[in-house]
């Protein structure tokens, strides 16, 4: 109790100015008093030398003992408002972008490659027998790696010899299931954007149509397909006509000619529409590619198309400009396809990735595996915790065609 007459006092000598004004009661009556005044005279009565330690101890007990609150008004005559300034976010590329699977305890993960040949139909000859043709073998079942993502060990005092159990209080400023989330998802995403030679999602088709092994190509066409049709990549960039690469899926192909337009903006809508339909019915392993409407775009890339659909002023605005007028701008209505801009804080200004009815990824998750464990010293006051989950994940060269990115800005 000495220690803290201490602090009270040192507490004295310090320029103090509270705002505002609280309510005591003098003589039964209300009476509106500074709250500056009010804790500097509960200080100075705390820390007086007239008052014995049991003293000041009886008079913190009977304040709080008070059913009027009369004597509680001193102790809480200084407010104190808690204020926190981390924000955290949200990743969806996972369950976006990739099918999960969940494994037994004793369970593998392996895909197998099961293409088809086309049979050759030629001439009979004359000894009765038709012209041959070598069928590819499918590749051998492929093994997926599984592998353990933990979260880091957090240690945090249980017991204060003041205010008794402090667990509670220290886990409310720690949420490691979703850090570990957040973690996990963010491996599925990087996985997504890396090159092709390591196991990425985009870029030119060529990477693997180039392949003397017809089974481990993205596709392998029939006769009669023209390929010509058909997209050579699934990274759609900002451009001419003409394009980079050879290819006509740019999103600059869209816009009035003769301009040089940037930016989010309806252009890349009808890009990823052009992208679905070239590739008819004959998708790999997939039938039709279908655009779900849903388009993870940067937060601060969506008001573009607000900017570009606003009406000029004494002009007639067009049905989009009306539908940006009347329903903003986080969604829209183009070639009978509802479109809905989902912002993200995750990834950088300049490329949006479209969702299709078909995911080019493959996630394994095994829950047996997946623990918290938390180790806890009664001795000296503290627990520590962490988290651990098993994945694993691929993204086969069949199913690449699934998946698209595009980046609109010059």
């Amino acid at each position: 109790m000495t220690s803290i007459k201490q602090t009270l006092d040192t507490m004295l000598k310090r320029c103090l100015t509270l705002h505002g004004t609280t309510f005591q009661e003098v003589d039964g009556k209300k009476v509106a008093i500074g709250t500056d005044e009010a804790v500097r005279e509960f200080m100075k009565l705390m820390a007086s030398d007239s008052t014995s330690p049991r003293e000041v101890a009886d008079k913190i007990i009977a304040a709080w003992d008070d059913k009027t609150g009369a004597l509680q008004t001193s102790l809480n005559a200084a407010r104190v408002t808690a204020v926190g300034n981390f924000i955290a976010t949200e990743s969806v590329f996972k369950s976006a972008f990739f099918s999960t699977v969940s494994l037994q305890p004793d369970e593998e993960a392996f895909y197998t490659n099961t293409t088809q040949n086309e049979q050759i139909v030629g001439l009979m000859g004359e000894d009765g027998t038709p012209e041959r043709t070598r069928v590819v073998r499918s590749q051998a079942r492929t093994p997926i790696g599984i592998y353990a993502l933990s979260s880091k060990i957090v240690r945090y005092k249980t017991l204060d010899i003041y205010k008794g159990d402090v667990s509670q209080t220290v886990l409310g400023t720690i949420n490691t299931a979703r850090d570990l989330t957040f973690k996990l998802d963010r491996v599925h995403y990087d996985l997504l954007n890396a090159s092709l030679s390591n196991g990425g999602c985009y870029g030119a088709f060529s990477f693997e149509q180039t392949r003397s092994n017809k089974a481990t190509r993205i596709y392998n066409a029939h006769s009669g397909i023209v390929t010509a049709h058909l997209p050579t990549t699934n990274d759609i960039v900002n451009g001419t006509t003409s394009g980079t690469g050879g290819t006509r899926f740019t999103v600059q192909y869209y816009d009035t000619a003769a301009t040089n337009l940037t930016g989010f903006r309806p252009a890349v809508l009808r890009a990823i529409i052009d992208y679905a339909t070239s590739w008819g019915n004959v998708l790999p392993e997939g039938g039709s590619l279908v655009p779900s409407g849903d388009i993870i775009v940067p937060a601060s890339d969506i008001i573009n198309i607000a900017l570009g659909l606003l009406p000029a002023n004494n002009d007639t605005a067009g049905s989009l400009q009306a539908q940006v007028q009347e329903q903003g701008y986080f969604s829209l209505n183009l070639l009978n396809k509802n479109w809905r801009f989902i912002p993200d804080l995750t990834i950088t200004s300049g490329t949006c990735f479209p969702r299709f009815n078909l995911v080019p990824g493959l996630s394994y998750e095994k829950p047996s595996f997946d623990r918290e464990f938390v180790t806890r010293n009664d001795i000296e006051n503290w627990e520590e915790r962490f988290q651990r989950k098993a994945y694993g994940l691929c993204i086969p060269a069949q199913y690449r065609p699934r998946g698209l990115r595009i980046k609109y800005i010059a």
